[in-house]
């Protein structure tokens, strides 16, 4: 057993090969159970999404709205104010540079 280890290319090569056999194992075992991922259903009806490249401003989602230099993502979602940003249903940014994340989120102030 102690000469097993006489050099330190020998080690490495030992390091390499158990690593290259625990991920052809971990591989052999992610093929064997299938691998799971998370699917959203396709909503009935495409968003409704304008994009004014002359005032910077994009909006997607029914009764959405954006300011000039704003983004607007989400139903009724609004960004008020010059570089704003409101994504999620019903959310508001109507601070300069403000950013709501997430259903009926508000950002009112500047920065925020």
């Amino acid at each position: 057993m102690a000469g097993q280890f006489s050099s330190p290319e020998r080690v490495q090569e030992c390091v390499c090969r158990a690593i290259r056999s625990a991920a052809a194992v971990a591989l052999v075992m992610m093929l064997a159970n299938g691998v799971q991922a998370q699917t959203v259903p396709p909503p009935p009806t495409a968003a409704g999404c304008i994009e004014n490249t002359g005032s910077a401003s994009f909006a997607c989602g029914s009764g959405s709205n954006a300011a000039a230099l704003a983004t607007a993502v989400g139903e009724g979602a609004s960004a008020s104010a010059a570089n704003a940003s409101a994504f999620g249903a019903a959310s508001a940014a109507s601070g300069s540079e403000a950013t709501a994340l997430g259903h009926s989120a508000i950002a009112n102030a500047a920065d925020t």
